[in-house]
């Protein structure tokens, strides 16, 4: 992934220089390591996040759209139905 090099033997001298352990200073440049190594290619973006919201907004308006309708003709079958009864 990066083609620097990560002098962990360095920054461990450096943390104790400053007064942390050595067995910390060894987790922590150990952590830091490991995070240098992971792979972040498969997060998304956030030029993919507004693409889903987009593609999310565009499915809630055509259920919406279809809610309504189906509501529309459910009221108009009922009160068909009540009108044929009276009638």
């Amino acid at each position: 992934m990066m083609g620097h090099h990560f002098d962990t033997h360095s920054i461990v001298k450096r943390f104790v220089k400053s007064g942390i352990k050595e067995s910390q200073a060894e987790e922590i440049v150990k952590a830091i390591a490991e995070s240098r190594e992971f792979d972040i290619s498969h997060l998304a973006t956030k030029a993919d996040l507004h693409q889903e919201i987009g593609n999310l907004r565009a499915d809630m308006l055509k259920w919406g759209i279809g809610m309504v309708i189906t509501t529309i003709f459910g009221m108009a079958g009922v009160m068909i139905a009540v009108l044929k009864i009276m009638l």
